[in-house]
């Protein structure tokens, strides 16, 4: 891959946003994003600690709401992190940003049939 493919595909992985970001533009990402504003004070602190360290152990990356709710989505940060492969990681983020684009590509597929 060329260093501007890189660089291009860094920053889209990069534009996704961050788990309890309060801007974003996307309806389906605040959708997503509000289900995590669940639970009580230290459950969205942990959250949001937990995914301090997936952020400082994977730079550039992002976790990915993918529907899950809280508890699964921490779990599943948790043994990311603890694999420590970053490889892998960023494989798993391409993916998940393939997947979101498909979906998204559908739903507006199903809008514009009505």
């Amino acid at each position: 891959m060329s260093t501007s493919d890189q660089a291009w595909l860094e920053s889209i992985l990069a534009a996704h946003p961050r788990l309890g970001q309060s801007k974003i533009e996307s309806t389906q990402s605040k959708a997503e994003q509000a289900q995590l504003n669940a639970g009580d004070d230290s459950q969205r602190q942990a959250l949001s600690q937990l995914n301090d360290l997936y952020e400082k152990t994977f730079p550039g990356l992002r976790v990915f709401v993918d529907g899950r709710d809280q508890a699964a989505i921490m779990e599943d940060m948790k043994s990311r992190i603890e694999r420590q492969d970053s490889v892998a990681e960023r494989n798993a983020a391409i993916k998940a940003m393939c997947e979101i684009a498909a979906d998204r590509v559908r739903s507006a597929s199903v809008e514009d049939d009505d």
